[in-house]
């Protein structure tokens, strides 16, 4: 499995200190801006968000090109914070410890997400679609919500959960913790050494 980016929360301490700069309503749409990456349908869900919550905030950072969404951008503007640039290693500490929920809408993936892992790093639920890749390290209902691809009413539906819920955000964040210990990179390697020492036993 890929590991927990926990090198980004170094540069949220030298930023915050101890201090939490989450925002509340905050959803975070992270990553180089691809096709496959179902931006379209997370800015479709914004209509069905607005009609629970009024108040929610999205986020769209990365590198790549917008043009596509444009119309779809400016019918919920006033919502929408946009880094449209090379987001640096600070910078993506601050963008993921002012997110409440991260949102991955892909609808298909070549490996596992790295994306992902920050976010666990941050201790952030994540709403992504129920796809190869995914579904391996995102526990439904625990860590984040998997969804049906290319269903806008779905993510909005799971968003919602998330954002007007602050007892899920924190049973969800304990959950993911806990996930980030399973997951850190000295676990991997132990994994790793256990599969080559059963490799060579065999061989």
């Amino acid at each position: 499995p890929h590991g927990v980016y926990k090198l980004f929360t170094n540069y949220s301490s030298m930023i915050y200190g101890e201090t939490d700069n989450s925002e509340e309503k905050c959803i975070l749409f992270f990553g180089y801006i691809k096709q496959y990456k179902g931006l379209e349908y997370l800015l479709r869900s914004n209509a069905s968000i607005s009609k629970e919550i009024r108040d929610f905030k999205l986020i769209i950072a990365g590198q790549g090109d917008l043009s596509p969404y444009l119309e779809l951008i400016n019918d919920s503007r006033s919502r929408i914070e946009i880094h449209n640039e090379f987001i640096s290693d600070s910078e993506v500490a601050v963008l993921f410890q002012k997110a409440t929920v991260v949102v991955l809408p892909y609808s298909q993936m070549t490996g596992q997400s790295g994306i992902l892992n920050i976010a666990y790093a941050f201790g952030k639920p994540v709403v992504a679609s129920d796809i190869w890749g995914f579904r391996e390290i995102l526990d439904n209902g625990e860590t984040g919500f998997l969804v049906t691809p290319k269903d806008p009413e779905a993510l909005a539906s799971a968003i919602i959960k998330i954002l007007v819920n602050s007892q899920l955000r924190d049973n969800m964040k304990n959950n993911i913790l806990k996930k980030s210990i399973e997951l850190s990179w000295q676990n991997i390697a132990l994994k790793y050494i256990d599969l080559y020492q059963k490799a060579i036993i065999e061989s």
